[in-house]
């Protein structure tokens, strides 16, 4: 896979993909900087909070500590305006790159410049990608992370793979499984030696972190709360998420577990309305909160996930190519188990826009 990505990059000098590259940087500025929306969420202030945190060398445990690591290590105060402006300036530049990315893994897997234009084209200008840029969250440095661990797999560098992919579970933990299944593949497919360097990879990414988060707090962890997901799960359905938390100590799991037992229906009812909020074609108004034009936008993930699919099952025939796969495998089973937003699809997006380009690409060839 190394030498055959290498002899397609290799033919003659890349260029195509800077059109599409500075499409993506006007878009992700103007979007940014120029339209006047608001750059922080509730969870914004969460990030902060836990990043003033570690600063001050305590711990607070609530999102994954991988963002709130980025976040302190910036030089500026916690909160503070040009900490802002760091941020979401270093999200149009991850973001950017992440669209590179995709012309690459795409030109890597196809071999095809017309489909790696086409993926790349599609990358810059998609609006679930355009509108979390703007925000101070994880999602985009978690996305380039692991797009850019996708492409190093297919230059035959499982190890980094491993690495960059592990850097991604490590700010987002939904995506750690990711690394893992993949190395568990690798086992099945007799392929054992990159099983393990993938899997040291992710191991050397947890370690790192969560030695650095033990230097600056004296705590060790991951971050992330298990337990409080499993109590929202237990009484969230679809777009309308109750994140209020329990008032006194209780298990998530048990209280999870118990809402299973009590109305088994009705629970089965909300994984369906969760599945349909993570990749239906018209998500929910989440009770007046999302207006018409934003639910169509958002529901173009369907035609996405369907063509993404279709390339998958006709064209994916490697375990590198597998790992364009395996990102909206994993983030489907953890969000349908626990609970979904249209936000939580976000990282899965550009190996999706890949897959559904070289579907896209073989048609109009004849080749599907």
């Amino acid at each position: 896979s190394r030498r055959y990505a290498e002899d397609v990059l290799g033919r003659r000098p890349q260029v195509a993909w800077l059109v599409p590259l500075g499409i993506a940087l006007v878009a992700r500025l103007f979007v940014s900087f120029g339209l006047g929306l608001p750059w922080h969420s509730s969870d914004t202030h969460v990030y902060y909070q836990q990043a003033a945190a570690i600063r001050n060398g305590a711990y607070l445990n609530y999102f994954p500590s991988g963002f709130p690591l980025i976040i302190a290590a910036m030089p500026f105060p916690i909160p503070s305006a040009p900490l802002d402006c760091a941020l979401v300036a270093l999200n149009v530049l991850l973001s950017t790159a992440t669209v590179a990315a995709v012309y690459f893994t795409a030109l890597a897997v196809s071999a095809d410049r017309l489909c790696a234009a086409l993926a790349s084209l599609l990358a810059a200008v998609w609006p679930n990608q355009l509108n979390y840029v703007r925000q101070i969250l994880s999602e985009v440095p978690a996305t380039f992370f692991l797009l850019a661990g996708i492409l190093a797999f297919l230059f035959g560098r499982p190890f980094l793979f491993g690495l960059l992919a592990g850097c991604a579970g490590v700010i987002r933990t939904s995506l750690l499984p990711v690394c893992f299944l993949l190395a568990a593949a690798g086992l099945i497919c007799r392929r054992r030696r990159t099983a393990i360097r993938i899997a040291a990879g992710a191991f050397l990414a947890l370690i790192v972190s969560s030695v650095i988060l033990k230097w600056r707090t004296g705590e060790w962890g991951l971050g992330g709360n298990v337990q409080l997901n499993m109590f929202i799960a237990s009484k969230s359905g679809g777009a309308n998420i109750d994140f209020s938390a329990p008032e006194r100590d209780v298990s998530g799991l048990r209280v999870y577990l118990a809402a299973v037992g009590s109305r088994p229906w009705l629970f089965l009812k909300e994984r369906g309305t969760a599945l349909w909020e993570l990749w239906g074609p018209f998500p929910g108004s989440a009770e007046g909160a999302r207006p018409l034009r934003n639910r169509l936008l958002i529901g173009l993930r369907f035609p996405l996930l369907c063509l993404a699919v279709l390339a998958a099952l006709r064209f994916v025939r490697s375990l590198e190519e597998a790992a364009l796969v395996l990102p909206a495998l994993v983030l489907t089973v953890v969000h349908v188990v626990l609970y979904a937003t249209p936000r939580y699809t976000y990282a899965a997006e550009p190996a999706l826009v890949v897959l559904a380009s070289i579907w896209l690409a073989r048609r109009g060839a004849g080749e599907g």
